[in-house]
């Protein structure tokens, strides 16, 4: 919105006007002012250009000064040219700082007023627009897919899959818990376990660029899945540290596999230099075994143990808001938890 206001407030606006002639457009310069937010000062400095702007300040005042000041300034009986002329000059300069300094004042006084007065006017706008949100009725697709999208939650909470609010998850999501805020608190502590998840698979990324095994013969691209979801089944378990099984195997020279390579196994490195793979698996354990450690890795097992309290009581709360019309979703969610 700050942004939006400062782009508004610096370029000029095209208003459509009519002649009998036909219809032209005039261009309507917009005063410079920043948020009422920011501070007196910023707001006074860009105000005072309104005041100079205007043609009582920018004329006839400006050319007032000038002319008093013209004629307080001593001179020589008979002054040259170059006299008058530097008298003059001196007069401009200081007449010019009066009219930038007395508008600047004059803003300064009139800002306190003019932020509160635009605040209030803003403050306004935006009561008037929630009450008009408000008002308005729920339409029977939006509620559909409210219903739907309790729905498809309830199964991510059951299996253990990331929350899935669809497309535009940001805005379903902030649809959703208006109607059902009950299930917030729920459902925040189920989506930090998914980010933490998030946060592991990243630092993978990010370690695995680093430790060049992003490139050929290394296969990035097929193993970093496995190893992300490797990784955090073993911290759910409680066996991070414990010995691991890699079951290397290979399908032709330099083509190295985690398991089967036929049905269950995961690609680690292709075309490689058959004298390299066994320095290259030993490279790839170590970095197994020091990914367990991270404190990314150990976050993912906190977190889990709070998904895994709050998930019983969204499965009730998501199989409720599943069936319920979301014109009076907020009041039974409420009644119900009271009651209990």
């Amino acid at each position: 919105m700050r942004l939006a206001r400062s782009v508004m407030a610096r370029w000029p606006v095209v208003m459509p006007t009519t002649r009998r002639s036909g219809s032209w457009c005039r261009i309507v310069r917009m005063v410079d002012t920043p948020s009422p937010e920011s501070g007196v000062f910023r707001w006074a400095w860009y105000r005072a250009k309104e005041y100079r702007a205007r043609f009582w300040v920018g004329a006839a005042v400006f050319a007032l000064i000038v002319a008093l000041l013209v004629s307080r300034v001593p001179l020589p009986p008979h002054p040259t040219a170059a006299q008058n002329l530097v008298a003059s000059v001196l007069a401009v300069i200081g007449a010019t700082i009066l009219t930038g300094v007395g508008s600047y004042v004059c803003a300064l006084v009139a800002a306190p007023f003019q932020q509160r007065n635009t605040l209030r006017a803003q403050l306004l706008d935006s009561a008037n627009t929630i009450a008009a949100l408000r008002a308005a009725p729920v339409s029977q697709s939006h509620g559909g897919r409210l219903r739907q999208l309790a729905a498809r939650l309830r199964e991510c909470v059951e299996h253990n899959n990331p929350l899935d609010y669809g497309t535009d998850a940001a805005t379903w999501r902030r649809a959703f818990l208006e109607h059902f805020p009950n299930l917030q608190s729920t459902l925040d502590k189920i989506g930090e376990s998914d980010a933490a998840f998030v946060v592991l698979k990243e630092r993978l990324q990010a370690e695995v660029s680093a430790a060049g095994m992003d490139a050929p013969p290394w296969t990035s691209t097929e193993f970093l899945p496995w190893l992300a979801t490797t990784i955090q089944a073993r911290a759910l378990q409680h066996i991070l540290g414990t010995a691991y099984s890699f079951d290397w195997q290979e399908l032709g020279p330099g083509s190295v596999y985690v398991g089967d390579p036929v049905y269950t196994g995961h690609q680690i490195l292709q075309d490689c230099d058959p004298i390299e793979v066994p320095a290259r698996k030993k490279d790839f354990e170590n970095f197994f075994r020091r990914a367990e450690a991270w404190p990314e890795t150990a976050d993912i097992r906190s977190k889990w143990d709070k998904r895994g309290s709050a998930a019983m009581t969204a499965i009730e709360l998501l199989a409720a808001a599943a069936h319920t019309d979301p014109i009076t979703s907020k009041c039974f969610l409420c009644r119900g938890l009271i009651q209990r």
